[in-house]
Parts: structure tokens; sequence; C-alpha cells
């Protein structure tokens, strides 16, 4: 589950209990709480202080959308909250509208790129559509829709049973000032604000690369944005990715597609 090989705890303990063999019984497994933990326990060994410089940076982060989105009565929830972030951690936050366009509307206008997704789930007999969308920036947020009327239901957690940790945005600049002393929460959001994302501009210039064919002699493989997709795949088993190597990747590949686009558009006519 740290690698993110599985994501839901029940799957991941009964793929746990196959592999132990027949003689594993349910109560035999760790709890959901109990394997958190462990894996906490990776991320403390595998990042180091990384983990709370970023836990910082994600809990501002969802102070400016939240500010940005406060028609929306939003609630941070999840590991942001809690504190159990790992590398690959989303923000999570509830939003209550009964239209999930007004939502997307909001997003659109102050520039954020997102994916809209509806998952049916069926529990207990019973199916239910959930609405999502996926905000795609630096650290990447999943937020949950939910009509207006469950903005005080109490939303329980499947690691403890208990109802989950979560806070409004006044609850949440509250607990920032408490936790990170002398912080000035004006001038953070600002810098947010006015800082150009650069993995969202590595998402902005490379997704139009799906419409620049290659040669089918030289590349099989198709279209630039895949090709540069598999040389990133390749470059990630041999050395570390930091933001100079994305770039320099990035400014190779969109000079190869600025080559393509110039050789295979039409002649001018005078």
């Amino acid at each position: 589950m740290y690698e993110r090989v599985e994501s839901e705890y029940f799957t991941a303990k009964r793929k746990a209990a196959k592999r132990l063999g027949r003689g594993c019984k349910p109560a035999d497994l760790p709890s959901n709480a109990e394997i958190r933990e462990q894996i906490q326990v990776f991320a403390r060994i595998h990042e180091g202080d990384q983990r709370t410089r970023h836990l910082r940076e994600m809990r501002l982060d969802a102070l400016r959308l939240m500010r940005q989105l406060r028609a929306f009565r939003p609630r941070l929830i999840g590991s942001v909250m809690t504190g159990h972030v790992r590398k690959g951690s989303d923000i999570d936050l509830h939003l209550f509208s009964d239209s999930a366009t007004l939502v997307t509307d909001t997003l659109e206008n102050e520039g954020y790129s997102f994916d809209l997704e509806r998952k049916q789930v069926v529990k207990h007999n019973e199916s239910r559509i959930f609405t999502h969308v996926h905000v795609h920036e630096r650290f990447n947020f999943e937020l949950t829709i939910y009509a207006e009327d469950k903005a005080h239901y109490v939303f329980k957690s499947s690691i403890t049973g208990k109802a989950i940790e979560r806070a409004s945005l006044a609850e949440l600049e509250e607990f920032l000032l408490r936790e990170y002393p002398g912080i000035d929460l004006e001038a953070e959001v600002e810098n947010r604000s006015e800082e150009i994302d650069p993995y969202h501009l590595y998402r902005m210039l490379l997704l139009p690369l799906e419409n620049v064919k290659q040669s089918p002699r030289y590349h099989p493989e198709g279209d630039a944005l895949y090709h540069s997709l598999q040389v990133f795949e390749l470059a990630r088993e041999h050395r570390p990715m930091t933001k100079s190597f994305y770039w320099r990747r990035s400014c190779t590949t969109l000079a190869k597609a600025s080559i393509f686009k110039i050789t295979l558009a039409p002649p001018s006519r005078p």
C-alpha cells in the first residue's frame, strides 16, 4: 500500500490472507489503523524531513483552494488533515452543492485543470453515484461533491470507525495558526496565488503533443506524447526526477514537436 499498488485496505488484507494460506482468519489480520501506522513508519524512513515540509505546503495549498471554493462550504479531510501523508498523497476536500457544474465553473474561472468523474458504488444492496473532481496541481486534489443538505452529516472513517477528522475554512485557519506559530497566512496564500506551478505548466505544454504524429517507420509507438512518456518512464529507472530534468526533457520534446508541425504544415500561398 505504501507503493500504491493497492489503495483499499480490504483488498490489501484479502491478498495478504491469500498469501498466508487457508489457516489465516480475518481476526489474524491487522486493523486498518495498524496498517496505516506501518505505512507511516515506511514514510518516515524513506521520505524523512521532506514529508514534514510537504505536509505544511499541502495544508497551505488546501487553504488557498478552500478560500476560492468557500461558496461550497469546503471541508478538509484525509491524510492532509490528520498528518498521515506520504509520497503521492493528494489533498481531499468535501464540497456541498446540488450542482457539480457550479463547482467546475468556479474551477475553470480560477484557471485550474481538472477531470470530472462519476463513480457508482453498491453498498448494502444500495447503489449510489459519487461525484469526484480531480484537480491537477503540484499536489493533486480530489474533491468529492455531496448534496447541500449533507453539510452537517457525520461521515465515518473506514480506518477508525469513528467520525472523520475534518476542518471547515475557519477551523483550518485556526489549526494552521496553532500548528505553525508565527505563520503569516495571508502572505503564504498570496505567494501561492502568484506562483507558477511548474508541473501544471509541464502538463499544459505536453498534453497537446498527443496530436503530433511521428513517422511510423522510426516511431511505431505513435504520437509524440506517448514517446515522451516512454522516455520519462525509462529515465526514472536510472536517475532522480528533478525539476531541471523535467524541464530539459520537456523542452527537447516540445522542440521536436515544433519541427514536426513545421514539416507537416501545408505550404502557405503567396
